[in-house]
């Protein structure tokens, strides 16, 4: 739902990004929080090369939207534990071995922050592969979409050294 509406009109993009928030923030049972924000930033360069370049400019700024989240609630633990602690969005399932009856059970634990820091790290690793993946295209629309959506995500992306050199 929100992949095919983030490109009709930068209303619907906003509205997508708080639609999400919302869902978070209401802590909607069996909605992933985590879950949601991988398979957004999990490789972007298929889809960029399908959109029209007004296309390119909505789905840049729900990508600058949701980094918003992310990177606020990276800022400080504190902040983090505001906006995750007891959330079902940002549990994670881990599978462990029952020594009583040698079963692998699974085990749902809160994400921790250091962890969280982890997955954000990865997440601007994608960005940074996906953009130079579309830079370095022989596709023009490829390349000319992801100049459209980086200028949306600068206040976001990159954050650390090593993703700005990446792109350079």
């Amino acid at each position: 739902m929100i992949s095919k509406r983030v490109v009709f009109s930068a209303e619907n993009a906003i509205y997508c990004g708080k639609f999400f928030l919302k869902m978070h923030d209401l802590k909607t049972p069996y909605f992933s929080s985590v879950l949601f924000l991988d398979r957004i930033f999990n490789d972007i360069s298929y889809v960029v090369g399908t959109f029209t370049e007004q296309q390119a400019q909505y789905y840049g700024k729900f990508l600058g939207f949701i980094l918003e989240f992310t990177i606020k609630i990276h800022s400080s633990k504190e902040e983090f534990n505001k906006r995750t602690s007891n959330h079902p969005g940002f549990k994670t399932s881990v599978k462990k071995k029952n020594i009583e009856n040698d079963k692998l059970e699974t085990v749902e634990k809160q994400l921790e922050y250091e962890n969280y820091r982890t997955v954000c790290n990865k997440w601007q690793g994608n960005i940074s592969r996906a953009a130079v993946t579309c830079l370095m295209s022989e596709d023009y629309v490829q390349t000319r979409n992801m100049l459209v959506i980086l200028p949306r995500l600068i206040p976001f992306y990159p954050k650390l050294e090593e993703r700005a050199k990446e792109l350079e």
